[in-house]
Formats: C-alpha cells, structure tokens, sequence
C-alpha cells in the first residue's frame, strides 16, 4: 500500500521532470532561431560580396581580380563551416528529443511497475486475508474437533466408570450396640477401588427428615469388581449405648452414610445413603431390614 508522502513525492518528481523538459525545450529552441538568423545574415553578405566583388573585378586587373575571388571562396568557406554547425544542432536537438522520448517510456515504464507492484501488493493483502479466515476456520474446525474428543472422551469414561451405590441396610444388635450390614453394589463396566465408607446414627420422628451429617468417619474397604457386590460392615462412630428400647415408631432410628470410591481413570466419586427403621425386632435370622429412603451420587472435586 502507498501513503500520502509517497503520492506527494512522485507528483513533484514529475512536476520537476516536465519543468527541465520544458525549459531544454525553450533553449534548443531559442539557439535554432540565433544561429538560423545569423546563418541567414552570413548567406546574404555573402551573396552580396559576390556581386560586389564580381562588378568590382571587371574594373580590375588581373592579380585584384584573383585577390577577390579569393576572399569570396574564404567567405563561401565560412559560410560551409556555418552550415555544418547548424546541421549539427539540428543533430544535437534530435538527440535531445531522443532522449526525451527514452526519457518519457521510461516514466511510462516507471508508472507500469509501481501499478504492477500496487496490484502485487493488493493480492498479496487478499492472499493475507484468505490466509487469516482459513486460519480462523481452521481454529474453529479444531476447536470443534477437540470439544468433540472431548465429549467423546466424557462419554467413554462415564460409559466404563464405577457406579457404587448401597443396595441394602441390615441391623445386627450385638451386646455393646447395633452394627449395620450394608451390601455395595457396582453397576459399572470397571472396578471401583480404595473403597471408603462411614455412616452415622440419627433419631428422629417418622415425619422428620434430617439432613445429612457433614462430617462422617469412614472406614476402608476393599475394591469392588465390575457389575459386583460386596457386603460389609460400615464403620458407624456413635453405635456404642444405643439400645433397643430407643428405638419405637415415634422415634425412628436413622443411619445416613457416605461411600467414596476412585474409579479406573483415578477419578473420586461419592455416594451417599441413608436408611431407617422404626423397629428393633430381628427377623429369624437376627436382622433388621431397614428402608432405604435417600441415596445421590456426586463426583468428588
């Protein structure tokens, strides 16, 4: 691209290029019209003297005579030597016109060039800009391939994940307080692994929800397989004095719990769960089955 200066430069470039042809011009001129006036003049002394000397010879004698042809071939000489310098301005303002001519193909060829390198500097900017939105789309069509890798990655990984969730609550009373059975269940594709769990006992009336403990003490456990189960007993911190006599319809024993688990990619997650019950009388085998009434599953950050 061209600025002001450059545009400024080059009109007083040719500005001074036609100034100095103008003024060369009105010089070659002028000298011409000189030496053709004094070539004129010379030409008609000369014509002149001739007759002059001719009419004059005849009065003459011989040697006088002699003595002015003399003295006209000397003018008629001068007269040559003046018509040769004249031809040869003529030669000198050929050439100079020559060179004016060269002078202006040049300036036109000149010209060409700057609109040729105008129209090279002109593509090269659309070749740029074509350049720069390719770039950008390419940007975009990467950055849509990576978000699909990525999704695509989010999805095998959720697709092959652990899912461990507590499946069932049993209660087992022992001499110094109750003890909880829990089942695990994995229903991913994958291995859950460095298995924690903890739970916490909570009374409450029948209408009651409480919310969920934020601090709960877990005990490990080991892995679970894919599409598995695993039973064990979870860790409960605040078993110890609580009795059956506790425990009665308007005041129902609650037991929430926490379970964390990393899955095959060493990602956490955290299940929680909660059951409750509002009998203490075992069944054949000594067990209280309790209702599970809460369960959610977060990943752990």
């Amino acid at each position: 691209m061209y600025d002001s200066n450059g545009r400024e430069r080059a009109a007083f470039g040719r500005l001074v290029t036609q100034g100095l042809t103008a003024i060369i011009a009105m010089v070659a001129v002028g000298w011409i019209a000189f030496l053709w006036e004094h070539t004129e003049a010379i030409r008609v002394r000369r014509e002149v003297a001739q007759r002059e000397s001719a009419a004059y010879c005849q009065q003459l004698n011989h040697e006088a005579c002699e003595a002015t042809k003399s003295a006209a071939m000397q003018a008629r000489a001068e007269q040559d030597a003046v018509d040769a310098a004249v031809w040869q301005i003529w030669l000198n303002v050929a050439g100079l016109l020559g060179l004016g001519a060269t002078v202006l193909y040049a300036r036109r060829a000149w010209r060409e060039a700057e609109r040729s390198a105008k129209a090279a500097t002109e593509a090269l900017d659309h070749t740029r800009a074509d350049a720069a939105a390719q770039a950008d789309r390419f940007s975009q069509q990467l950055a849509v391939a990576n978000r699909q890798v990525e999704i695509a990655d989010d999805t095998a990984k959720k697709q092959l994940r652990a899912y461990v969730y507590v499946e069932r609550m049993d209660m087992l009373w022992l001499d110094d307080g109750p003890v909880f059975n829990v089942v695990f269940r994995n229903s991913g594709a994958t291995p859950a692994i460095n298995l924690r769990a903890g739970a916490e006992i909570v009374f409450c009336g029948p209408a009651d929800i409480p919310p969920m403990p934020e601090n709960i003490s877990m005990g490990r456990i080991q892995f679970i397989g894919a599409s598995a189960t695993r039973k064990n007993q979870v860790y409960t911190a605040n078993r110890s004095g609580v009795s059956k006599e506790s425990i009665s319809f308007e005041n129902n024993i609650n037991v929430f719990g926490r379970v964390q688990y990393q899955d095959i990619f060493a990602q956490t997650f955290e299940t929680e769960f909660a059951f409750y019950t509002h009998t203490a009388e075992p069944d054949e085998e000594g067990m209280v089955a309790m209702i599970g009434h809460r369960a959610a599953f977060r990943a752990v950050t």
